[in-house]
């Protein structure tokens, strides 16, 4: 999503030379009554959320992963690493939460981002950590975040959204 004027978003994208989200504003214009709804609620996801915004890469990376939605992974790589996740973290991201050496707390993020992406459910342990650390406010914005960006993961990969010219896709590996 284009971010608003003058965000933190707005700036770093300015610096790295990009225009954000270029592709996924035309896609969304193409319905501007769903377009002005959805872009309401995803300005909660990204600006008012009680996440940590560490955290709420550490979902969008994973959901964005999970569903092969290469143009949601370009667009969020950078804000990830600049919310302190580390390109070691990412690698671990695309392996799973048992990958590397994640934290209780992370590994349970995304332990329970992949069970809501399966069936919509929760796995008991990984909620109960994340209970432990959240309060419900915390908890409603976690779901919800694992929801809106797997809505705008399916939208990009049904509409064969093409990265924009300053993204980088999925990593490669040879072999």
């Amino acid at each position: 999503m284009i971010p608003p004027p003058g965000s933190v978003y707005a700036e770093r994208r300015k610096e790295r030379g990009g225009a954000g989200g270029v592709n996924a504003l035309a896609l969304l214009v193409r319905h501007p009554s769903l377009a002005r709804a959805f872009l309401e609620f995803n300005r909660h996801l990204l600006y008012e959320s009680s996440l940590d915004e560490r955290t709420r890469e550490l979902v969008v990376l994973r959901v964005s992963w999970a569903l092969g939605s290469e143009y949601e992974w370009g667009q969020h790589v950078p804000v990830a690493l600049e919310a302190g996740i580390s390109a070691e973290q990412i690698q671990w991201i695309i392996e799973g939460p048992d990958a590397g050496g994640w934290s209780a707390l992370d590994a349970a993020v995304l332990r329970t981002a992949d069970a809501l992406l399966a069936d919509g459910q929760v796995d008991d342990e990984a909620w109960s950590v994340l209970a432990a650390h959240w309060d419900d406010a915390e908890l409603m914005d976690f779901v919800f975040t694992v929801g809106g960006y797997a809505t705008l993961a399916m939208a990009f990969n049904a509409a064969e959204l093409p990265l924009d010219a300053d993204l980088e896709g999925f990593p490669h590996h040879d072999g």
